[in-house]
């Protein structure tokens, strides 16, 4: 398959340009591959003075914008259908994001009452049980009493 060269992005042109513009890119671009000793340069420079002569002539420039129509529609049917999945994929990110807001909301939501309903419990407990609560805070105060008269015991008998 015979490879296609897009003669205006060769030349650095839009497909508006000018002659004048075209005749500028084509300058400029001639300067650094004349009479270039690398092969490739040298098949690039006769790429270019082909796109030259098409795009400055009117009637060639016209059949070669026609062709170059054909040629890159594929192309465009391409990039419209990527364009169309990408617009289709952020559709669905923001649908997706913001039923989970929703959801992520109504759970705080649960939780905050679940969380809102055992304060209650636990304070109705505490307001009953008022004497064990006296208990259960001189507990560690007792453990430590008593680790501290065995510290004070191992210390004696050490002597």
């Amino acid at each position: 398959m015979q490879r296609v060269i897009d003669y205006y992005e060769l030349l650095g042109v839009s497909a508006r340009a000018t002659e004048a513009e075209i005749r500028r890119a084509y300058r400029r671009r001639a300067i650094f591959r004349h009479r270039s000793g690398v092969l490739r340069l040298q098949d690039r420079m006769h790429e270019m003075e082909h796109a030259y002569q098409v795009l400055t002539n009117p009637e060639q420039r016209d059949r070669y914008d026609r062709q170059r129509e054909l040629w890159q529609a594929p192309e465009r049917k391409q990039a419209a259908e990527a364009a169309a999945l990408i617009r289709r994929e952020g559709r669905l990110r923001r649908a997706y994001a913001k039923r989970m807001g929703r959801e992520a909301t109504h759970m705080g939501r649960v939780q905050s009452a679940r969380y809102q309903g055992f304060m209650e419990e636990l304070e109705q407990r505490l307001a009953a049980g008022a004497p064990r609560r006296a208990f259960r805070l001189s507990l560690p105060l007792l453990v430590l009493a008593l680790v501290a008269v065995g510290a004070v015991a191992l210390f004696i008998a050490s002597r």
